[in-house]
């Protein structure tokens, strides 16, 4: 995902509403993952929608801590269970919506939120 939208959408570090917030490949996740922003928490806490995190599932409002040094989304812990967060995953960055094209946004505003 991150270098198929190089040239074609914009993209950078900081978390939007509506972004896709890319994992990037790593040995636990070889071919990285995919998660939309759902919501800003804080500077540094997000909570993102996405499927497969959990095999076969769906997992919306999902808690997401920046743990990079130097606060950039470089590095995160998702937390899968509340209060228990998980190992430390790589992010290449953040691709942002077509504004052109908000129909991302609107299809992520159409989730519901009684899981958040």
């Amino acid at each position: 995902w991150w270098a198929a939208a190089a040239g074609r959408y914009d993209r950078g570090a900081e978390p939007q509403v509506g972004a896709v917030m890319v994992f990037a490949g790593s040995r636990k996740m070889p071919m990285g993952h995919v998660a939309v922003v759902a919501d800003i928490v804080s500077e540094r806490t997000i909570r993102i929608d996405h499927a497969n995190w959990k095999r076969n599932q769906i997992s919306l409002g999902m808690t997401v801590h920046d743990v990079s040094e130097k606060g950039d989304w470089s590095a995160v812990r998702v937390e899968g269970d509340p209060g228990v967060l998980g190992r430390v995953y790589p992010i290449a960055g953040f691709i942002y919506p077509d504004v052109e094209e908000p129909e991302v946004i609107r299809v992520a505003a159409r989730i519901p939120n009684s899981d958040r």
